[in-house]
């Protein structure tokens, strides 16, 4: 039976510190699933959107280490959680990036987790190399938005 994993996040922008993360989560299974948030969820969390979903779907489903690619939104998460997302796709390990730790992780994930057997690692794919807030922080000053 393969072993699959999920990453989730915003994506906005991808950078090379996801990149990281998402080749370390593949290397943890067979399968890696996605999971993002809708653009409306984007502007909730962070106040922006800088790559539509639709980009962001299509760069991601052209990763190599990416087999399947899937909006929380549309898996019934509606609270910029991914529960309801990790509960619908089951997978075996939820890897969280470097950045993330369990004190830091929404409780209902944890739960879901913990309910489903769902084995979570974190600091997956080294520390935080790069920050897309930070990104677009950087680029609105550049050009004095």
């Amino acid at each position: 039976m393969p072993i699959v994993v999920a990453v989730a996040g915003g994506w906005d922008p991808l950078h090379a510190g996801h990149i990281a993360h998402l080749r370390g989560a593949r290397s943890l299974g067979d399968k890696l699933i996605v999971v993002t948030h809708t653009d409306e969820m984007m502007v909730r969390k962070k106040g922006y959107v800088f790559l539509p979903l639709a980009e962001r779907l299509e760069i991601l489903r052209e990763l190599r280490c990416v087999t399947e690619v899937y909006v929380a939104e549309e898996l019934g998460d509606e609270d910029g959680t991914v529960a309801k997302s990790l509960e619908t796709l089951r997978p075996h390990v939820f890897a969280k990036g470097g950045d993330r730790v369990e004190t830091n992780m929404p409780q209902n994930e944890l739960d879901a987790c913990r309910e489903l057997g769902i084995k979570i690692v974190y600091g997956v794919g080294g520390g935080k190399i790069q920050s897309s807030s930070e990104l677009v922080r950087a680029a609105r000053e550049q050009m004095k938005i």
